[in-house]
Order: C-alpha cells, then structure tokens, then sequence
C-alpha cells in the first residue's frame, strides 16, 4: 500500500454498506487507506477488517486532534471558570457545555476560531444577496463578508444598524436553507430581532424558537402547524420568478453603493485639486503653448512628468535627443527645439494635468450623481 496512514477513531465516521449511510465510530478499531487503489481499510473490534471505496466512506475530522486547537480549547474552558452565566439549576452553563465537547467538527466556524490557518473564503456574487430590511453601504458590505466567510465580526455604535445587518444576514442564510442560532448575553437583543421577524410585514414568528428555558421551546412546540402558512409558498413562487430580476437590481445596489462611495471620494480630490492648482498658479510664470498636450490622457501626462522630473534631478538638464522627442511628440518647446527650458517644460505639464484632471473628476461626478440620482434602493428592498 501507498501512503498508508491511521485515522483515530476520535474522528466520526460514516460508513455506507447494504445496511445504509451509518455512523460506525464506535465500532471502529483503526483505519488505513490506500492511495494507489483509493480504498479504506477498516477494522472493527470484533477483529474482522473490510476494504471500502472511498465513496462509500465519509470522515469528519475532529479539531482537537489537531495540538493548537486542542490547546486553545483547553484555555477557552479555563476562562470559562470565571462565566457568571448560570442555568436554572446554579450551574456554570459555558463549563458544562464545552466540558462535554469532545469532538468539534473540523470544517465547522469554532474549529477555524481554535486555528485561524484552516479559514476558508467562499465568494459569493452580490446578485446572490437580498436585502428585504434595508441596507446602506456598510451594511451591504457586512452582509456580504458575513456571507464569505465563517467568521465575522461586526462592530459599530448603537443606531448604527447591527440588528438590520443581523435580520438581513438571517434572511440570507433561509434562503441558502440554513439554520440559525442566535445568541446573546442579555433577553432584549433577541427579542429585537425577534419582533422585527414577528412584524406583520413579515410574519416570520413561527420559525422563531426562543431556547434557554425549558417551557420556551415547550410552547414553541406546542404553537407549530403541520404545514407552512400559504403566503410562505407564495414568496417562493414569487423569487423563483424573480429571481434573475432581484440579481440585476442587487447588482445595481451595489453599483449605487459604490457610486455614493466614489462621489464622496471625487469630492475630496477636486477640494484638494483646486487648491493646489491656485497654488501652483501663484507661483509659475511662463508656459509653453500646450495644446497637443490638452489632447493627451491624464496618465499620459503624469508618466511624462514623471520620466522628465527623473532625468532634470539626476543630471541637472534634459538631453538634446530627449528634447527633440518631447517636441515632436508632445509640440513642447521654443523654436529652435535645443534652446526648450526643462523648467518650463515641466510647469506646462502640469499646467495641463491640474485642467484635464479637474475636467475628467467633473464628468466622473456627473455621471455618478446621475447615476444616484434616479436609482431607488427603496423599490429594490421592496422586493
């Protein structure tokens, strides 16, 4: 056999035989697998051994095998000492909980809390997203991170909107047909979540199960229909008719998202743009004719500028080869081309870009306040 290597029978396994999918741990005493064949080798303690094809076998790696994580466990559980969460019985809940927890599920959100190095990313596109609670754009932003990864945390003052990210983030995982457990260290936060779920635009109470005492989840039991009320089917009916549509306007919100963000950015540019062209204007003289360079891209300009502030700096003059190319090039320069002042040249230059680039930032901005301006992200969370 190739790479033939023991898995622990801390590790749950399950396998599937003429009985079914089931899980054999227990009845493990050690696995070996053969690479070459792709085949798993498992005996049980009745002594006996089977070969198994892969497929038929499915392994869940427990984290705590691995040394970080079973040491970074072991220091969670000590700080848990000094919890003042109790249940009804005076008992340290945190404790209880984690001293019972022999076995954390390698692909799972703690394992990758116990080691960071495992952290996986599962990009998601933004038309994916819906918004039914509303969103601005760091909420769109927390969304989607929440969505890419297994472990985020969102932080802000309150009247910020975390319950709002929190509901939207909730209403994703439904739709991915997630379970969620929300958890907090005071009865008020999720109740808050809880009313706005509740609501009568919503209706979505009967999905909603308060834990913790044990006649909570009694009378959550006890108030469950068999079947989903009918405005649930019809809401399905209704996404799976729109779903493509709800893509383009999630993908535009994000685009309008952005397009605040950039107008807020252009803003500051032409502020700081402004004042430096006023500047520079109090302290030039003389500029060469420009107006082959007013057709030239603003990159264009700087990279010129840029190359001919090089060569001026290290030699202390611009070569007569370099001088003919600009003339020719650009149209820069006195006639006859040699006698070309590389101050002079590099004030124009300048000259120039501060005019294309305030012109160009005026019709970014135009286009993006337009943009805004008949954009409605009411009408999209409406939908």
């Amino acid at each position: 056999m190739q790479e033939k290597r023991t898995e622990g029978i801390h590790d749950i396994v399950f396998v599937t035989d003429k009985h079914g999918k089931r899980n054999r741990t227990d009845d493990i005493e050690k696995i070996a697998y053969d690479s070459r064949k792709d085949v798993y080798f498992i005996t049980y303690k009745d002594g006996k051994t089977y070969p198994y094809r892969s497929c038929d076998i499915h392994i869940i790696k427990n984290s705590l095998r691995n040394k970080q994580s079973a040491s970074i466990f072991e220091y969670l559980l000590q700080m848990a000492e000094f919890s003042d969460i109790k249940n009804e019985d005076g008992e340290n809940l945190l404790v209880k909980n984690l001293a019972k927890s022999k076995f954390i599920n390698d692909e799972s959100a703690l394992s990758i809390y116990l080691n960071p190095r495992k952290r996986k990313t599962n990009k998601i596109n933004a038309g994916s997203l819906i918004f039914p609670f509303g969103c601005n754009n760091s909420q769109f932003n927390a969304v989607r991170t929440a969505m890419d990864n297994q472990i985020s945390i969102i932080q802000g003052p309150p009247g910020t909107g975390k319950t709002q990210t929190i509901l939207n983030i909730i209403a994703n995982l439904l739709m991915n047909k997630k379970t969620v457990l929300i958890v907090s260290n005071n009865n008020d936060a999720t109740k808050n979540v809880y009313e706005k779920m509740a609501s009568e635009k919503y209706k979505l109470d009967f999905i909603c199960a308060f834990n913790g005492k044990r006649e909570n989840i009694e009378n959550f039991l006890k108030t469950q229909q068999q079947f989903y009320p009918e405005y649930i089917q019809e809401w399905r009916n209704q996404l799976s008719f729109f779903s493509s549509l709800l893509d383009e306007d999630i993908k535009e919100l994000e685009e309008y998202f952005k397009a605040t963000e950039r107008i807020s950015t252009i803003k500051t540019e032409l502020s700081a743009l402004e004042l430096e062209y006023k500047y520079f204007n109090n302290n030039y003289y003389e500029q060469y004719d420009n107006k082959r360079l007013m057709n030239k891209s603003t990159y264009s300009l700087m990279k010129l500028l840029q190359e001919i502030q090089i060569s001026y700096s290290e030699k202390e003059k611009i070569s007569f080869f370099k001088k003919l190319k600009i003339r020719i090039e650009y149209g820069l320069g006195k006639k006859p081309f040699w006698k070309t002042d590389p101050e002079t040249i590099i004030d124009t230059i300048k000259a120039t870009y501060y005019v294309l680039k305030k012109d160009e930032l005026e019709k970014e901005l135009k286009k993006k306040e337009d943009f805004i301006k008949y954009f409605k992200p009411s009408e999209v969370y409406e939908k």
